[in-house]
């Protein structure tokens, strides 16, 4: 499904007012291209689509991000949209490489003298990422280390 044409008056009417029945009409306009977009960008499942699609609704809302575009229309509402989907996807990918990285506690400590190994997703194997990610993890185990 296609983003739907832009009402700027359905806008204007979300930035003067908050009427909710003018956010249900957004939000039934735009959730499934969002959730779509989602879904073919991020790889997702359609449940894991509509979070990153709530989440989206909520930045924007919380962000005031539609009274930003009104008042600097410079580029296409659903490239604002979609730019926050990205975002939203990005930040559920590095929550989600966190969780690998972190030691949960248990067991024996991971070696923090050895070299840190850790895997690198094919579609996002980039060496200077991994060199300085490397380094971050390093610095941070070290100051860990050092309280």
């Amino acid at each position: 499904m296609p983003f739907p044409e832009t009402r700027v008056t359905l806008i204007h009417r979300l930035v003067g007012g908050h009427a909710e029945n003018d956010w249900h009409q957004f939000m039934s306009d735009y959730w499934r291209p969002i959730r779509r977009f989602a879904m073919r960008i991020g790889k997702l499942q359609a449940s894991d689509a509509d979070d990153v699609a709530s989440v989206t609704f909520q930045i924007i809302f919380r962000n005031q991000l539609l009274l930003r575009w009104t008042e600097d229309r410079s580029a296409k509402l659903r490239t604002l949209l979609c730019s926050v989907v990205r975002r939203e996807l990005a930040n559920r990918r590095r929550k989600k490489g966190n969780q690998q990285v972190q030691w949960d506690g248990q067991g024996p400590s991971p070696d923090l003298e050895g070299p840190l190994k850790f895997e690198v997703p094919a579609d996002e194997r980039d060496v200077f990422e991994s060199l300085w990610l490397d380094e971050v993890l390093v610095r941070s185990l070290g100051s860990m280390r050092n309280r």
